[in-house]
């Protein structure tokens, strides 16, 4: 059986400041790199906008109004976003304990 290709793996911990949701990686949606600051990131548990960060706590910052203004406009993520919505209609919210400290 052929390998098959795989996807890197990016143990970046990070926490949602929309929801607080802790998270155990990351990974680039249009290509397989490393974050790097700036760059916008969804959460996959309530969908929020927030930024990468490496000076964070939790490596993630909500956006400025600039950013967010832009981030809403963009195409790719207005589709990534309605796809997740239409994976969590389907399937229920993510499974996984995203707040160990409750």
């Amino acid at each position: 059986m052929p390998d098959r290709p795989s996807w890197p793996d990016f143990d970046i911990p990070s926490i949602c400041p929309q929801c607080l949701a802790h998270h155990e990686a990351m990974g680039g949606m249009t290509g397989q790199q490393r974050p790097k600051d700036g760059d916008v990131n969804l959460c996959v548990v309530c969908h929020g906008i927030s930024v990468y960060d490496s000076s964070a706590s939790g490596k993630l910052r909500f956006p400025t109004d600039e950013e967010l203004e832009r981030f809403n406009q963009d195409p790719d993520i207005k589709a990534l976003r309605w796809a997740m919505g239409a994976v969590r209609d389907t399937l229920g919210p993510p499974k996984g304990d995203y707040w160990p400290d409750r």
